[in-house]
């Protein structure tokens, strides 16, 4: 049986994360369409909905290793703590210092996940899928063969 690597650990992790991500923001977001009213809680809606498709594409492109995987997880993640500050507030859950705490903790959820693929995208060199690429230096020009 092959031992669990901490790559895999921290996918899971941010797999895990992402996908409950998009499920509440499609959820609540598809759920708020029928209440929103107001131009701020249609727009507050439209967040909602948005984080939680951009959360599904992420984790795509994560999976898929895409080039653009780290931005959209940037992104989203910008999108969801802004959305996590204004929903409150904007529904008339509670007031601005409540969506103000829940922002930055949402914000160190996201930073952490932003860490947790970074430290993936940094594999070992004796890793099967990357090759070591030799970079000459100032010593290795200098030396006589």
């Amino acid at each position: 049986m092959r031992q669990l690597r901490w790559s895999d650990v921290r996918l899971a992790i941010i797999t895990s994360a992402l996908v409950l991500a998009g499920y509440i923001g499609i959820i609540e977001g598809f759920n708020a369409l029928h209440i929103s009213t107001t131009l701020v809680r249609r727009a507050a809606t439209a967040a909602q909905l948005g984080y939680g498709i951009l959360a599904l594409i992420a984790l795509a492109a994560i999976l898929r290793q895409h080039r653009v995987a780290g931005s959209l997880l940037e992104f989203w993640g910008s999108m969801f703590t802004a959305t996590t500050i204004v929903v409150p507030p904007v529904r008339g859950d509670g007031p601005l210092s409540s969506g103000l705490r829940a922002g930055v903790i949402t914000a160190v959820i996201v930073m952490l996940l932003i860490w947790l693929w970074r430290a993936n995208q940094r594999l070992p060199s004796n890793h099967p899928s990357r090759r070591t690429v030799q970079r000459p230096t100032i010593e290795s020009l200098h030396r006589s063969p």
